[in-house]
């Protein structure tokens, strides 16, 4: 599952608030955490790994 720090990292190419939203998470919520450095709660960190696994897994399929 995806940590707060994690998150911090891939902030720098991944636009927050749209994973958020796919994630069906409030990004104001999750971009304070990242601010304050609070730990995500299990529902945000499974939510945010789903829908990351679901775009790597488009990016790794064969042409």
């Amino acid at each position: 599952m995806i940590t707060i720090e994690i998150l911090k990292r891939i902030s720098e190419i991944v636009n927050i608030e749209a994973l958020t939203k796919k994630s069906g998470l409030n990004s104001n919520t999750i971009r304070q955490k990242i601010n304050r450095g609070t730990e995500l709660n299990i529902k945000e960190s499974i939510g945010l790994t789903k829908t990351l696994k679901e775009y790597c897994n488009l990016i790794n399929q064969p042409d």
